[in-house]
């Protein structure tokens, strides 16, 4: 199992709508959900966080979901040949209310963010 260092500042998770997007410089894997009764996971995904971020900011099937509760977003920098593996496992795990097709590696095991 790799070991992830989750990106939680201050012990608070980020907002993905309050977040300064030109001060991340990191590559790897990242999960957004809304805050509710339940956490609720929305999408997981991998490459370069600022750039995924800006683009589901800008999304409609990611920011309907605000209603719900504010929208939240962490990530880890993950070994790029591992990521598909990674990124299968987390949405086998959290199963994404919006998703594409699964990488085609196995799941590779972390540790989860919460």
């Amino acid at each position: 199992m790799a070991n992830l260092n989750w990106h939680k500042p201050d012990d608070i998770w980020p907002s993905l709508m309050g977040l300064y997007l030109d001060s991340i410089a990191h590559e790897g894997i990242y999960i957004i959900w809304y805050e509710g009764a339940e956490n609720t996971c929305i999408c997981i995904g991998q490459g370069n966080i600022a750039t995924k971020l800006k683009e589901h900011r800008n999304d409609d099937k990611i920011i309907k979901y605000s209603v719900q509760g504010p929208l939240r977003v962490t990530w880890a920098n993950a070994n790029p040949l591992m990521r598909d593996g990674i990124e299968r496992f987390l949405k086998e795990k959290y199963l994404p209310l919006e998703h594409d097709s699964l990488p085609r590696d196995n799941p590779h095991e972390v540790n989860l963010p919460f």
